[in-house]
């Protein structure tokens, strides 16, 4: 899977958890300053690990705090 396939899917998934609209998603922004929780973190984490088929650590899911950290996790995990 490429970046640019991870990327979309993680961006597809925190713009529907989030609520959001494309353009107010930026890769780099931190979700909580998005209106994201904790809970929503866990809900972001539940679907990619479904929607990739990755299976994330602890450690892994509390350093998801945006579309790039969830892209560089990924491919880490991936890549594992």
């Amino acid at each position: 899977m490429t970046e640019d396939e991870i990327r979309a899917a993680v961006r597809e998934v925190a713009l529907e958890i989030l609520e959001l609209e494309p353009e107010e998603l930026a890769d780099e922004a931190d979700l909580e300053d998005l209106g994201g929780d904790s809970i929503m973190r866990l809900e972001l984490v539940s679907a990619l690990q479904q929607r990739l088929g990755v299976r994330y650590t602890v450690d892994d899911e509390v350093r998801i705090n945006s579309v790039k950290s969830a892209v560089e996790i990924t491919q880490n995990v991936l890549a594992s």
